[in-house]
Protein backbone atom coordinates (compact mmCIF):
# COMPACT_ATOMS: atom_id res chain seq x y z
CA UNK A 1 0.00 0.00 0.00
CA UNK A 2 1.11 3.54 -0.72
CA UNK A 3 1.65 5.37 2.63
CA UNK A 4 0.20 8.59 1.25
CA UNK A 5 -3.20 6.84 1.09
CA UNK A 6 -3.22 7.24 4.88
CA UNK A 7 -2.83 11.00 4.36
CA UNK A 8 -5.77 11.02 1.95
CA UNK A 9 -7.88 9.21 4.55
CA UNK A 10 -6.73 11.62 7.27
CA UNK A 11 -7.70 14.60 5.11
CA UNK A 12 -11.13 13.15 4.40
CA UNK A 13 -11.78 12.38 8.08
CA UNK A 14 -10.51 15.77 9.27
CA UNK A 15 -12.83 17.66 6.97
CA UNK A 16 -15.95 15.50 7.44
CA UNK A 17 -18.43 16.01 10.24
CA UNK A 18 -16.42 16.63 13.43
CA UNK A 19 -17.04 13.37 15.25
CA UNK A 20 -14.47 12.53 17.96
CA UNK A 21 -13.60 9.08 16.57
CA UNK A 22 -13.07 10.46 13.05
CA UNK A 23 -10.91 13.32 14.30
CA UNK A 24 -8.78 11.04 16.46
CA UNK A 25 -8.41 8.58 13.59
CA UNK A 26 -7.41 11.41 11.26
CA UNK A 27 -4.53 12.33 13.58
CA UNK A 28 -3.41 8.72 13.80
CA UNK A 29 -3.53 8.16 10.04
CA UNK A 30 -1.73 11.46 9.38
CA UNK A 31 1.12 10.36 11.63
CA UNK A 32 1.35 6.93 10.03
CA UNK A 33 1.41 8.47 6.55
CA UNK A 34 4.40 10.63 7.51
CA UNK A 35 6.14 7.86 9.44
CA UNK A 36 5.77 5.30 6.64
CA UNK A 37 7.00 7.75 3.99
CA UNK A 38 10.00 8.31 6.29
CA UNK A 39 10.61 4.56 6.41
CA UNK A 40 10.37 4.32 2.61
CA UNK A 41 12.74 7.25 2.07
CA UNK A 42 15.32 5.88 4.48
CA UNK A 43 15.13 2.37 3.04
CA UNK A 44 15.58 3.73 -0.49
CA UNK A 45 18.76 5.34 0.85
CA UNK A 46 20.02 2.00 2.13
CA UNK A 47 18.95 2.21 5.77
CA UNK A 48 17.00 -0.71 7.22
CA UNK A 49 14.31 0.30 9.70
CA UNK A 50 12.97 -1.96 12.45
CA UNK A 51 9.32 -2.86 11.75
CA UNK A 52 8.48 -3.07 15.45
CA UNK A 53 7.75 -0.28 17.93
CA UNK A 54 11.42 0.73 17.95
CA UNK A 55 11.17 1.84 14.34
CA UNK A 56 9.43 5.08 15.32
CA UNK A 57 12.39 6.38 17.30
CA UNK A 58 14.80 4.93 14.77
CA UNK A 59 13.30 6.98 11.92
CA UNK A 60 13.55 10.11 14.04
CA UNK A 61 17.16 9.37 15.04
CA UNK A 62 18.27 8.78 11.46
CA UNK A 63 16.59 11.94 10.20
CA UNK A 64 18.07 13.85 13.13
CA UNK A 65 21.55 12.59 12.23
CA UNK A 66 21.24 13.26 8.49
CA UNK A 67 23.35 16.43 8.70
CA UNK A 68 20.59 18.12 6.70
CA UNK A 69 18.82 21.00 8.45
CA UNK A 70 15.45 20.33 6.85
CA UNK A 71 15.52 16.64 7.75
CA UNK A 72 16.70 17.43 11.26
CA UNK A 73 13.65 19.68 11.64
CA UNK A 74 11.47 16.92 10.19
CA UNK A 75 12.84 14.58 12.85
CA UNK A 76 11.56 16.94 15.52
CA UNK A 77 8.28 17.51 13.69
CA UNK A 78 7.72 13.77 13.36
CA UNK A 79 8.29 13.40 17.10
CA UNK A 80 5.69 16.08 17.80
CA UNK A 81 3.20 14.43 15.46
CA UNK A 82 3.90 11.05 17.09
CA UNK A 83 3.03 12.57 20.48
CA UNK A 84 -0.22 13.87 19.00
CA UNK A 85 -0.98 10.39 17.69
CA UNK A 86 -0.35 8.86 21.11
CA UNK A 87 -2.72 11.41 22.66
CA UNK A 88 -5.39 10.76 20.02
CA UNK A 89 -5.17 6.98 20.37
CA UNK A 90 -4.64 6.53 24.11
CA UNK A 91 -5.55 9.68 26.04
CA UNK A 92 -9.28 9.64 25.46
CA UNK A 93 -9.98 12.20 28.19
CA UNK A 94 -7.74 14.75 26.41
CA UNK A 95 -10.18 16.66 24.22
CA UNK A 96 -7.50 18.50 22.21
CA UNK A 97 -7.53 15.51 19.88
CA UNK A 98 -11.18 16.24 19.12
CA UNK A 99 -10.69 19.84 18.04
CA UNK A 100 -11.28 20.15 14.28
CA UNK A 101 -8.77 22.99 14.06
CA UNK A 102 -6.08 20.99 15.88
CA UNK A 103 -6.67 17.92 13.74
CA UNK A 104 -6.58 19.90 10.49
CA UNK A 105 -3.25 21.35 11.65
CA UNK A 106 -1.92 17.84 12.40
CA UNK A 107 -2.93 16.68 8.92
CA UNK A 108 -1.29 19.71 7.29
CA UNK A 109 1.81 19.07 9.40
CA UNK A 110 1.98 15.49 8.10
CA UNK A 111 1.61 16.73 4.53
CA UNK A 112 4.52 19.15 5.05
CA UNK A 113 6.66 16.38 6.54
CA UNK A 114 5.99 14.12 3.55
CA UNK A 115 6.72 16.88 1.03
CA UNK A 116 10.00 17.71 2.75
CA UNK A 117 11.06 14.06 2.98
CA UNK A 118 10.41 13.54 -0.71
CA UNK A 119 12.10 16.78 -1.77
CA UNK A 120 15.23 16.21 0.33
CA UNK A 121 15.60 12.57 -0.67
CA UNK A 122 15.56 13.46 -4.36
CA UNK A 123 17.44 16.76 -4.15
CA UNK A 124 21.01 17.77 -4.84
CA UNK A 125 22.11 16.90 -1.28
CA UNK A 126 20.96 13.27 -1.60
CA UNK A 127 24.49 11.81 -1.67
CA UNK A 128 25.63 13.81 1.36
CA UNK A 129 22.49 12.73 3.23
CA UNK A 130 23.10 9.08 2.35
CA UNK A 131 26.69 9.32 3.58
CA UNK A 132 25.56 10.86 6.89
CA UNK A 133 22.86 8.21 7.29
CA UNK A 134 25.29 5.36 6.63
CA UNK A 135 27.82 6.87 9.03
CA UNK A 136 25.11 7.04 11.70
CA UNK A 137 24.03 3.49 10.89
CA UNK A 138 27.57 2.26 11.52
CA UNK A 139 27.68 4.13 14.83
CA UNK A 140 24.36 2.61 15.92
CA UNK A 141 25.73 -0.83 15.10
CA UNK A 142 28.79 -0.13 17.23
CA UNK A 143 31.32 0.31 14.46
CA UNK A 144 33.05 3.07 12.60
CA UNK A 145 32.59 3.93 8.97
CA UNK A 146 35.46 3.10 6.67
CA UNK A 147 36.03 5.23 3.60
Amino acid sequence: MEPKKFLELAQALAFESPQPAKLRTATSRAYYAAYNVGVEVLEKMGIQINRGPGGHGQVQRFLGNSKNEELQQISSDLGTLHSSRITADYRLSDKRSESPNNVKAFVQHAKKIIETLERCSAGPNRHAIIKALKDHDQLEKGGTRKE
